[in-house]
């Protein structure tokens, strides 16, 4: 049997003038896409001077101003729950999550379907293949999920490649180990601080 190696080959080797070329159209795509869409993002690039059709060029990039992890904390506070800078009204929203909160106050995520089902998926897939993860693994995740997105977007896009998961949160370490022997688990995935 051939191994996989890629989730999108076209994609992941394609030559590097036709890679930057796409990173163009997709970064101007998307930044017109936001620029439409969140009053706080067109607030952002028309104080800096910047419009969509400014990017003309891969180096035109750096006239982007970046956005900070306070930003959006700012944004949320005056304009709660999710602040001004969602590209979708509420009512879209599917899923929601929240950061961690390791460096102050927990940001919200608002997703909709496209997001959650298209972009999350082919994210996680490329993760996949890159860790070697096949359809025919068994996978156990030793965690209880909650609002944080990492352990709900890798199982979402494993679930839609047909990758058996065995959930393993809500159980002690010994509970754990012994369902990884007992479900004949392939694959455990966790954190490098709870494995080891």
């Amino acid at each position: 049997m051939e191994e996989v190696t890629y989730w999108n080959k076209e994609m992941e080797t394609l030559p590097r003038e036709k890679l930057e070329e796409l990173q163009l159209q997709r970064f101007r795509e998307r930044m017109q896409y936001v620029y439409e869409r969140s009053p706080m993002y067109r607030r952002k690039y028309d104080e800096a001077g910047i419009k969509p059709s400014d990017i003309q060029s891969l180096d035109d990039i750096h006239n982007v101003p970046f956005t900070v992890k306070e930003e959006l904390r700012e944004s949320q506070a005056k304009h709660p729950p999710w602040g001004d800078f969602p590209c979708i009204p509420p009512e879209e929203g599917v899923r929601v999550f929240q950061t961690t909160g390791t460096t102050g106050i927990p940001v919200k995520v608002l997703l909709n379907k496209a997001d959650w089902y298209k972009h999350f998926y082919e994210q996680f897939m490329h993760f996949m293949y890159g860790y070697g993860i096949k359809t025919s693994d068994i996978l156990f995740v030793p965690f209880g999920y909650s609002l944080y997105i990492a352990w709900w977007g890798f199982q979402a896009a494993l679930e839609q490649a047909g990758v058996m998961i065995v959930p393993g949160g809500a159980q002690s370490s010994k509970d754990r180990v012994r369902n990884v022997f007992d479900w004949g688990a392939t694959v455990v995935c966790g954190t490098p601080t709870y494995l080891l």
